[in-house]
C-alpha cells in the first residue's frame, strides 16, 4: 500500500511539476516547458513574460501539445522515482 502511494505522490509531483516549467523555462520566446517544450505561442509577436500566456487574447493562440506533456511527466517521474531509489540505497549504505 505504502509503494503505491509513493508512486501515486511521484506521479502527482510530475505533474506539477511539468506544468510549473511553462512559467520557469522558455525557449526561443515562444516556447515553453521543460526539458522539452510543450506549449507554443502561435504569433509573430514574442510575448514578454510566460505568465502573458493566460491573457484572455493570448489563449486562442495556444497551442499544447499533449505528446510532449506524457513525455515530460514520464521523463521527470523516472528521475524522481530512480533518484529517490538511489538516496534510499545510499541511506541504507551508510547505515550499514
Amino acid at each position: 500500500m505504502r509503494v503505491k502511494k509513493n508512486k501515486e505522490l511521484l506521479l502527482w509531483a510530475s505533474i506539477l511539476i511539468s506544468l510549473f516549467s511553462i512559467f520557469l523555462v522558455s525557449y526561443q520566446s515562444n516556447n515553453f516547458g521543460a526539458p522539452i517544450p510543450f506549449v507554443r505561442y502561435i504569433d509573430d509577436n514574442e510575448l514578454p513574460t510566460a505568465f502573458s500566456l493566460f491573457n484572455l487574447k493570448n489563449v486562442t493562440q495556444i497551442d499544447f501539445n499533449m505528446l510532449y506533456f506524457f513525455i515530460n511527466v514520464a521523463l521527470i517521474y523516472f528521475i524522481l522515482f530512480y533518484g529517490n531509489k538511489i538516496i534510499v540505497l545510499l541511506k541504507s549504505k551508510k547505515q550499514s
